[in-house]
This record gives C-alpha cells, sequence and structure tokens, in this order.
C-alpha cells in the first residue's frame, strides 16, 4: 500500500511539471531561467564624466584610495596609498601617510567616452596623469572604469572601484537626423540592456565599406540615459529620433552611412532593428534587419 501511496504522488508531480512547462512555455518563459532571450539588464557602455566637478564626492581604489571634492572652481582630493609592493609601484608611494593636493580634468574632445585626470600632490613631487577610459553604468551612475597611467610603457589597464558618491556619465548626444525629424526616446523597458541580435541579409550585394554580412551576432546596447552603441567598439550613436508619419525610433551611423530603425510590437515590446540607407533620400534602399 505505501508502494502504490508513493508511485500515486510521483505520478501527480509529473503530471504537474508537465502542465507547469506547457503553460510557461505558452508565456515564453523557462522553468530553467530566461538565459536565451538575448538580452539583460546590467551595467552598459556609458561616456565618460563631462567636468572635474563631476567627480566630487567620489572616493575611488585602483591600489591608491582617492577621494575627490570640488566646489565647481577648486578641484581637490586626498590620497592613500596602503598596498604593499604588488607590482603597482606605478603609482606614488604615501608610506602610509595621506597626501593631498589638486586635481583637473579634461574629457577626450574627439572619444566621449574616456578622458585625462592629472593630480598635482601639494609640497611633493608626485605628480602624475591618468587616462580614464572603458566607463560602464547603471541608469546615470557610473559603476566601473579602468585608468592607464600617462607614461607607463607597459600601458596597464587598472581597473577602478567606486567605494562611494555618485559619479555621472556626461549625457548623451543627441542625434539630430536631419530634417523633419524630432528628437525621441526609448522606452524604460529597453534603458541599461543589452540585446544580441543576428542580422539577416535583404540584398545580395551592399555598398563598399557595409558593415554586416548574413548571420552576424552583434551586441545592441542601451544606455540608462537613452543612447545607443552598436558592435564590441561600442560606438556611441547617442539618441535616437522619429521621421514624420512612423513610430519606429531611427539612429544615424555616420561612420557607415546607414540608419537604424528600432521598431515595437503591438503590447510595447521589442520587435527588430532595420538598417536602411538614408530615409530622407528616395528611393530608400533596405538592407536587412537584426531580429532576436
Amino acid at each position: 500500500m505505501a508502494r502504490l501511496k508513493e508511485i500515486f504522488v510521483l505520478k501527480k508531480i509529473f503530471v504537474m511539471f508537465l502542465f507547469l512547462s506547457v503553460v510557461m512555455a505558452m508565456t515564453g518563459c523557462s522553468i530553467f531561467g530566461d538565459d536565451d532571450d538575448n538580452s539583460y539588464v546590467g551595467p552598459v557602455a556609458v561616456n565618460a564624466p563631462a567636468s572635474a566637478a563631476a567627480f566630487s564626492g567620489v572616493t575611488m581604489s585602483f591600489n591608491p584610495t582617492i577621494t575627490l571634492s570640488s566646489d565647481g572652481t577648486t578641484h581637490t582630493f586626498t590620497y592613500q596609498n596602503l598596498a604593499a609592493d604588488a607590482g603597482q609601484t606605478v603609482f606614488p608611494d604615501a608610506a602610509g601617510a595621506t597626501l593631498s593636493g589638486t586635481y583637473s580634468y579634461a574629457p577626450d574632445s574627439s572619444d566621449k567616452a574616456s578622458g585625462q585626470l592629472n593630480f598635482d600632490f601639494a609640497g611633493t613631487d608626485k605628480d602624475f596623469l591618468v587616462t580614464v577610459k572603458n566607463f560602464t553604468g547603471l541608469g546615470n551612475s557610473i559603476t566601473s572604469f579602468q585608468v592607464f597611467k600617462v607614461g607607463d610603457t607597459t600601458n596597464t589597464a587598472y581597473p577602478v572601484t567606486i567605494v562611494s558618491g555618485t559619479l555621472a556619465p556626461a549625457p548623451a548626444t543627441q542625434n539630430t537626423g536631419g530634417s523633419g525629424t524630432t528628437p525621441a526616446t526609448i522606452p524604460d523597458s529597453l534603458k541599461s540592456q543589452v540585446k544580441k541580435l543576428k542580422f539577416f541579409a535583404a540584398q545580395q550585394s551592399y555598398p563598399t565599406g557595409f558593415p554586416y554580412k548574413a548571420d552576424d551576432v552583434v551586441d545592441f546596447t542601451f544606455s540608462g540615459s537613452g543612447s545607443l552603441s552598436v558592435g564590441s567598439s561600442y560606438r556611441d550613436l547617442g539618441t535616437p529620433v522619429k521621421y514624420p508619419d512612423s513610430e519606429e525610433l531611427v539612429w544615424h551611423d555616420s561612420a557607415h552611412g546607414i540608419y537604424y530603425a528600432l521598431s515595437f510590437k503591438q503590447d510595447g515590446a521589442f520587435n527588430e532593428i532595420n538598417v536602411y540607407s538614408d530615409p530622407a533620400k528616395k528611393p530608400e534602399t533596405f538592407y536587412g534587419q537584426f531580429t532576436e
């Protein structure tokens, strides 16, 4: 009798498992997680900070720990380097003391994702300059980046931890899109997401320099501030525009002379990204589309 009861219970569990599998499959979910939807929410590439004042209130560590402060005009810092010699003596040794000084910052005029920080120590010859780049963030807050000491022949990238404070990236560039367009924004559901999409080619041949071929898989990174970056090199295309009589969100990739048009399903969910020639010039050429 006990054996029959055990078999009956196991059958009930099996039937419930089958029922849940069918229901979740119909709703697009998975009992074992949802790792195959080609998207995830997490830190994405963002611009470098816009000014020295943006670092105010931030404590960051990349072996030395530096706390920065600014009143908008004068930018000061305190500096500690308590780490033992672990191959990072490229940065000044404070010998256990807390040093101080002033800092300056210049964003790179040709690369919105990098800049340079200069630390000028008071009363010492420990001054140094670092290039800051490879910023990632969530929403309007930078979560990590890397520093490269200017003059270091090894060109070593030192990962930076934000210990406290909020470091904001520079706003995304607004894509003007040309005559007749209006500025647009991406929905909140896409912010801080990366979509891994496959390219389906619509043409037999493409113009010289066209960046994709059939079945290429490309990352489309939507920042918390609404900009779009494409590919592993994070080409920042800024924020989208809309063309008259269209609900698609459009970005211009000036480096390749193409346009990306993001469309949505009736329920507002992500649909696809179509690739076109200039919509303002007729006839318009449809090059293909990126889908999940």
